[in-house]
């Protein structure tokens, strides 16, 4: 059997659902940060010159006692 090599939307889509739904938070930190550096989301030296925010959410399922933000 041939393998080919995996093409850049493949590889962004395995690292969004290891973010997603990642065994540990770990992983899924480790998964946003890749896909951060492929977009240059953390590049201080942005041609556009305007800074960006990103923002992380983990979601762990249904959990009675989590604290939710407000209006979020």
């Amino acid at each position: 059997m041939k393998r080919t090599i995996a093409k850049e939307e493949e590889i962004l889509e395995y690292l969004t659902q290891l973010m997603r739904e990642g065994e540990s938070s770990r992983e899924a930190l480790r998964a946003a940060e890749l896909i951060g550096k492929t977009y240059a989301l953390f590049d201080k030296g942005k041609a556009d010159g305007a800074e960006q925010e990103l923002t992380v959410r983990m979601d762990y399922g249904d959990n009675d006692n989590s604290e939710s933000e407000p209006g979020v």
